[in-house]
């Protein structure tokens, strides 16, 4: 897996950046006033003048009113917050990844300035808050190659539509992204989870390998909105599995209900809405297809969906069949296209051995029975 970043950012990341020290909570910064807020925002608005993180500390009182815009239906938790322009996240230390990223985005968060370098999906406008989508353990995540850029940019393209494209039917969405780290069945009613770890550490200069950075086996994310025409608060979520996706399938696919995910985090999502029988299923599907994607878009995720098909080949056949698919697609990149044909002889080199095995234990069968 490499790195990226929850808070709907599209960055590679390689993996000396994981030597960024803890997150160090400064002295309080200048306030805004607490008049005329409820006190639940009260509460927060002294939450984020204590707590603020060291980057945020000289900043103006727009973000702290971000972070308030953010709040307003709840955190899914309480522990470990960490306030950015962007976004609010609570992390956790052990597994050195967030255990949530949440975000409110409009349209003008979504609306590409110019001046914006650096690929992030929801922070088009402000390069402050589109670098801080860049910070390690409080956005930074694992996540499969593939699925990344196939159907998780094709979620994150579908957040972006609500709040752009749809006549300000749906003017703010909050955006609540995570980890899921799902059991299994090892044998017969034992269950366990397992999941992979990377990372290498720098300590005074000479590199040791600590695999001490928790690789999710799944994602979530988990959408609010208030539909501006009904009056209603809609609500959808998603789990994707972190491997490789190679068949392209609507989002619906991957919708579950919000209490799977609580059930299965721990987590409690949007407690602040005001009336719980307000809440009703958005209609994903039907907003799936009015999204239009650039070409740009489609040929990058249809990229993603063939390298996941190199992955996950069984045959040499279906193997070389990708190939050729992937072969057509013509990259511009040289770096991607050194990509996909590694992974290609990777995947080839590997299924040779296996047939090789399989050839072998044959031979040696068809020998046993001669005798």
């Amino acid at each position: 897996p490499f790195l990226v970043g929850l808070a709907t950012s599209l960055v590679f990341y390689k993996q000396n950046l994981l030597e960024q020290s803890k997150l160090v909570f400064t002295s309080k910064p200048p306030g805004i006033s607490a008049e005329s807020l409820n006190p639940y925002d009260a509460k927060l608005l002294e939450l984020i003048n204590q707590r603020l993180i060291e980057t945020l500390s000289n900043t103006t009182d727009k973000a702290k009113l971000k972070a308030l815009k953010t709040y307003k239906y709840g955190f899914p938790s309480h522990e470990n917050l960490s306030f950015r322009r962007s976004y609010v996240s609570s992390i956790n230390y052990e597994r050195r990844i967030p255990n949530w990223v949440m975000e409110c985005i409009e349209k003008e968060d979504v609306t590409q300035n110019p001046q914006v370098t650096r690929t992030a999906g929801c922070h088009q406008n402000d390069q402050v808050m589109k670098n801080d989508t860049f910070i390690l353990e409080d956005n930074i995540i694992p996540q499969d190659m593939a699925m990344n850029g196939s159907d998780w940019c094709l979620l994150e393209r579908f957040c972006q539509h609500l709040v752009s494209e749809i006549d300000q039917v749906y003017p703010k969405l909050w955006i609540v992204s995570g980890p899921l780290f799902q059991k299994k069945e090892i044998k017969k009613n034992n269950f366990q989870i397992v999941h992979d770890v990377i990372g290498v550490h720098n300590n005074n200069n000479v590199k040791h390998n600590k695999n001490d950075i928790a690789v999710p086996t799944y994602f979530f994310k988990v959408l609010l909105t208030k539909n501006e025409k009904t009056g209603h608060f809609e609500t959808a979520s998603f789990i994707m599995p972190n491997h490789p996706i190679a068949e392209a399938l609507p989002l619906s696919a991957y919708q579950c209900e919000v209490t799977d995910i609580e059930k299965y985090t721990g987590l409690q999502f949007f407690t602040k809405v005001a009336n719980n029988d307000q809440l009703h299923k958005m209609d994903v599907q039907q907003l799936f297809e009015q999204l239009h994607l650039s070409n740009e878009d489609k040929n990058r995720i249809q990229g993603w969906r063939t390298l996941g098909q190199l992955q996950v080949a069984k045959t040499l056949e279906s193997l070389e069949a990708a190939w050729q698919e992937d072969q057509q697609m013509g990259f511009d990149e040289s770096w991607l296209q050194d990509m996909h044909f590694k992974k290609y002889k990777e995947t080839q080199r590997i299924l040779i051995v296996q047939y090789q095995k399989w050839l072998d234990s044959l031979k040696s069968q068809m020998k046993e029975n001669s005798n």
